[in-house]
């Protein structure tokens, strides 16, 4: 699924004029199909997530695009991944009208999720 996924990236990068490091973000409907949802010219928050499980540093790849080097050049022609990478962002929020708050939290939570076959 993830090849699937890199691979309609990568079909709809190819397509537009920018030869410089881009992030796409896709939904995923229940049917397993991608849809486009938008497309950034820059780093986005969760590039560490990226950078943990294939060993590319992105803000050095990004600069030596940006100073003329081709990305044939900076990058492998596969990516490999290694492991799995998770990025978690904590805001404190009130539950009555989830207005985010300054202060101290007194509550966190989470959930387990167990993955199926």
């Amino acid at each position: 699924m993830i090849e699937a996924l890199a691979d309609t990236i990568a079909a709809t990068l190819a397509e537009t004029w920018l030869r410089q490091y881009r992030t796409a973000e896709m939904l995923m409907g229940a049917d397993g199909t991608f849809s486009f949802l938008k497309m950034n010219t820059r780093l986005q928050v969760e590039h560490g997530v990226t950078e943990e499980i294939t060993g590319v540093d992105l803000v050095e790849a990004q600069i030596r695009s940006s100073a003329g080097e081709h990305l044939e050049a900076i990058l492998p022609a596969k990516l490999e991944r290694s492991g799995h990478a998770v990025q978690a962002r904590v805001t404190r929020k009130t539950r009555s009208d989830f207005i985010l708050r300054r202060g101290r939290s007194r509550f966190f939570g989470h959930h387990t999720v167990t993955a199926s076959a």
